[in-house]
């Protein structure tokens, strides 16, 4: 926590944003400088990759979809390989931007979405979403914290019941 009000503190933030849609083509890994707040915010692009999945891991992705054939043991691989494939794609935009693993402020990291059951289709009790990835993986490759998850939030009970995020006077 310490080292995310560092971050908010500082006048310039390295952060580097990844994600992959439900069409399994790959990974996307934007890195941007990020200086000022609120009215004051400036940025730039310093690098930005799509780095492709191999065809062998879209194939397990798409069977994965499958809630008939999908099994532990190979989501639980599965989702290692795409961990790989995220910390490569991030690798390869800390190359274009001539930085090194530890000269990131942040990851945010979507994931890969697996499954995605809101409310409005599950019903409040039974509604799920997971986004795989392992961000424990990526903050370790990468050296920086990792933010992820953030489906899981949209579908919470509280968070449908008011206004999120709260409204906030603060810096980034």
């Amino acid at each position: 926590m310490l080292r995310l009000l560092e971050l908010a503190a500082k006048e310039s933030r390295r952060i580097l944003g990844l994600t992959s849609g439900t069409s399994v083509d790959g990974v996307d890994a934007a890195l941007v400088e990020i200086a000022g707040c609120g009215k004051d915010l400036r940025w730039a692009l310093r690098a930005f990759v799509q780095q492709p999945y191999p065809e062998e891991l879209r194939a397990d992705i798409f069977e994965l979809f499958d809630t008939g054939q999908a099994r532990i043991a190979k989501l639980i691989e599965v989702e290692a390989r795409i961990a790989a494939e995220f910390a490569e794609a991030a690798s390869a935009a800390l190359r274009r931007a001539g930085l090194r693993p530890g000269e990131l402020d942040l990851v945010g990291s979507h994931g890969q979405t697996i499954w995605h059951h809101p409310p409005s289709v599950a019903g409040p009790e039974r509604a799920g979403t997971w986004q795989a990835g392992c961000a424990a993986v990526l903050a370790e490759k990468l050296g920086a914290p990792v933010v992820h998850d953030f489906r899981s939030r949209d579908i919470a009970p509280a968070a449908r019941a008011r206004r999120w995020p709260p409204t906030s006077t603060g810096c980034c």
